[in-house]
């Protein structure tokens, strides 16, 4: 019994943070849009700020991702075989980083927990 209680705790905690990342859909036309105005855009839509270095970002155009596309899938399609990663850090900052990954150490934690 217990184990079911931690492994339903377990299964709360991963899915909610996805299913709010559902929810952000980019609504505007984003084909062939710099990263600086996507960013522009995503910024007033979504409420978030992105941190970068504007030199790593400089050639990145928006390609065609369908209609309505989910944002974070964008930005995975974005920075793609760039060596660019991303965070998404408390107060609803994005934070890219080149050449690493920021890993949050929260989650881990809060992860070997349950376990």
């Amino acid at each position: 019994m217990k184990k079911t209680a931690i492994a339903a705790v377990f299964f709360i905690l991963v899915t909610f943070p996805v299913s709010a990342q559902d929810s952000l859909r980019v609504g505007w036309e984003y084909r062939g849009q710099s990263f600086a105005a996507f960013t522009r855009e995503a910024e007033q839509s979504f409420r978030i700020h992105f941190l970068y270095n504007e030199q790593h970002v400089t050639d990145i155009i928006a390609g065609d991702y369908g209609d309505n596309p989910l944002f974070f899938t964008v930005l995975d399609s974005l920075f793609k075989n760039r060596n660019i990663y991303f965070y998404r850090a408390p107060g609803d900052n994005i934070i890219l980083t080149r050449d690493f990954a920021i890993r949050d150490l929260r989650s881990t934690i809060q992860a070997r927990q349950l376990f």
